[in-house]
C-alpha cells in the first residue's frame, strides 16, 4: 500500500526497489 501511495505521489521518480526500501523504512521506524 505504501508503495502505491508513494509511487502515485512521485510518479516514476523512484524505482520499484527504492520505493520498497523507502516504504519498509517508514513501517519499521
Amino acid at each position: 500500500m505504501y508503495e502505491q501511495i508513494w509511487t502515485a505521489l512521485t510518479g516514476t521518480a523512484l524505482s520499484l526497489d527504492e520505493t520498497r526500501d523507502w516504504a519498509h523504512a517508514q513501517v519499521t521506524d
